[in-house]
């Protein structure tokens, strides 16, 4: 039951992923090249004071279409995100997706 869960979790995730770069393109990679790791510890300190103040309020904000869960979500995707750019950006451009992916989960699960 809870694995079910967590990957119809972790498959809402991707195709929140997927319609986000197809609407804004790859704006959180472009970033990241920019800024590096900083970039996404601001995004990921603006959903934690987020989620901060979601909790001290009880859901009860001005923003009534703005929920915890989808504030968990997100802080969940940005630290995905930053795995993928992270071993992206460490992996010789002439390495396949099939190979990079299994490498980083060769090294990340050891």
């Amino acid at each position: 039951m809870k694995k079910d869960l967590y990957n119809s979790i972790i498959e809402n995730m991707s195709k929140t992923y997927e319609a986000k770069n197809a609407d804004y393109g790859d704006s959180v990679g472009d970033t990241y090249n920019k800024f590096g790791d900083v970039s996404f510890l601001t995004r990921i300190t603006d959903k934690y004071n987020r989620i901060l103040s979601l909790s001290d309020k009880g859901e009860c904000g001005e923003v009534t279409d703005e929920k915890l869960d989808d504030t968990i979500l997100d802080l969940a995707n940005y630290c995905v995100l930053w795995l993928v750019e992270r071993e992206y950006k460490a992996t010789p451009k002439s390495e396949t997706l099939a190979e990079m992916t299994k490498t980083f989960l060769k090294s990340s699960y050891k």
